[in-house]
């Protein structure tokens, strides 16, 4: 009986050692950078209702993530990112005003759960909850202003993570982000954003 014991309690050991390993590497603390290719359009109510802007930048991020294991191949990543430059937001304009602006103060909160497509390999969704604010400057033939508008909207995105060493792990993922919609000095403002990202991250 006591030997039957002993082998119930190896087996159930291994099994959960065998879960630990198989999410091994993207569990834990982490800490990284990110480079995306940002593509940003917004679309104005009132006098540029027919004048949307378009921009293509690139976006530089401080990121801290928490890996979790749920089951065997299975990851949730919870993780925060602090926008590190000011992407442009584009220029806008008609014969009677001009409106240019860019991204500051960026960060964002995000859940990412993860599958393990091998040891090494980790394909993933994610929601993110984003925030930025806008310096928006305003020229008319009567008017020069600038404004700081505050947005927040909710992004969707899908990516693959490799880690290519121990404690090493990068990342590809695609993100569409929808801000709200903001009042400027002639008329309203909804900023729409696309972000092609290439990260890397130091898994401790």
């Amino acid at each position: 009986m006591q030997m039957k014991q002993i082998r119930l309690t190896m087996l159930a050991v291994a099994l959960v050692a065998g879960s630990a390993f198989a999410a091994e590497p993207f569990v834990g603390p982490s800490i990284g950078l990110s480079v995306s290719s940002l593509h940003t359009d917004v679309d104005f109510g009132g006098m540029l209702r027919r004048n949307p802007t378009s921009a293509s930048s690139a976006a530089y991020d401080l990121n801290v993530g928490y890996g979790l294991a749920l089951a065997p191949k299975v990851v949730l990543n919870a993780a925060a990112s602090y926008g590190l430059n000011k992407p442009s937001a584009g220029t806008a304009g008609n014969r009677l005003v001009q409106v240019s602006g860019e991204f500051k103060d960026r960060w964002s909160v995000s859940l990412a759960p993860g599958y393990l497509i091998s040891s090494k390999w980790m394909a993933y969704g994610k929601v993110a909850y984003q925030h930025a604010s806008m310096e928006s400057n305003t020229h008319t033939f009567f008017l020069q202003d600038s404004q700081n508008l505050k947005f927040h909207g909710w992004g969707y995105g899908a990516g693959v993570a490799y880690a290519p060493i121990d404690l090493l792990e990068t990342s590809l993922e695609v993100q569409r982000t929808e801000f709200s919609t903001q009042q400027t000095l002639i008329g309203t403002a909804r900023p729409m954003t696309t972000a092609v990202t290439l990260g890397a991250a130091w898994r401790f």
